[in-house]
């Protein structure tokens, strides 16, 4: 993955979260100076291992630990999901927007099959990501 796509993709996670905070219903933790994220991922890894995995369990919040190298700066946020889900659904609800939005870098990326399993999926690890700068834990709880 070249340095130019992930970094695109960081900045697509920061504006998920500035969607997810805009409301008010999000809990966003910036820290900075961070020079070893290492014990911040491995409570987050020990969090993930402690979900419950019983099938009829639905995720109810999605949490993202976001750790930028460069800036030395670890970003972890927890959202409600219904308020992710509700997002979405507000962004297609103009045909008009839908068309503008189509044309952004989210285009062809996530589906609304993708959408959708997501939102039906359980507790667990939803993505983990490491580039050269930067390591981005997604996860639903």
């Amino acid at each position: 993955m070249s340095t130019s796509g992930s970094r695109q993709k960081i900045i697509g996670l920061f504006l998920i979260i500035g969607l997810l905070t805009s409301v008010g219903c999000g809990l966003v933790q910036v820290i900075e100076r961070v020079d070893n994220p290492e014990p911040y991922f491995a409570r987050a890894y020990q969090r993930i291992a402690e979900l419950p995995r019983a099938h009829p369990v639905r995720a109810q919040k999605i949490c993202l630990l976001v750790y930028e190298e460069d800036e030395e700066r670890l970003v972890k946020m927890e959202a409600p999901l219904g308020l992710l889900q509700g997002g979405m659904n507000c962004l297609f609800d103009d045909e008009d927007e839908k068309a503008e939005f189509s044309g952004s870098h989210w285009a062809g990326k996530i589906g609304d099959d993708e959408w959708r399993l997501i939102f039906e999926r359980g507790p667990g690890l939803l993505l983990e990501a490491v580039t050269e700068d930067a390591r981005v834990l997604i996860w639903l709880e």
